[in-house]
């Protein structure tokens, strides 16, 4: 099995920088969607990367979700709370669940 890490100690290895302050700025990145069809290929698709230590500071730990909203000239992230345990999920019925329900209330009890 092929590792991406030498067989070196890991006092030798390169340190990985953290991110722990808050850049100032970040570069919108461009990304480009593959196995698209060819007049989509040379599209890029706007990208931002965000990472680092500060953001655990700020409220958003691993696996949180955020609520995306643009407003005039940027992007808000609003950290959403996370949803109590001990109320269960209502799943709404899909538009089959409704039909097939009203099926059975038509039918006459045998």
């Amino acid at each position: 099995m092929h590792s991406s890490r030498p067989d070196t100690p890991s006092s030798e290895l390169r340190k990985r920088k953290l991110h722990v302050t808050q850049p100032a700025r970040v570069r919108v990145e461009a990304l480009y969607h593959p196995g698209g069809n060819d007049e989509n290929d040379d599209i890029p698709i706007p990208c931002v990367k965000l990472r680092g230590l500060w953001m655990r500071r700020a409220g958003l730990d691993v696996g949180a979700r955020l609520k995306l909203e643009l407003i005039p000239g940027g992007i808000q992230l609003t950290v959403e709370p996370e949803p109590d345990p001990a109320i269960p999920k209502v799943r709404q019925m899909g538009r089959l669940q409704k039909a097939r329900l009203e099926r059975q209330r038509q039918q006459p009890s045998q």
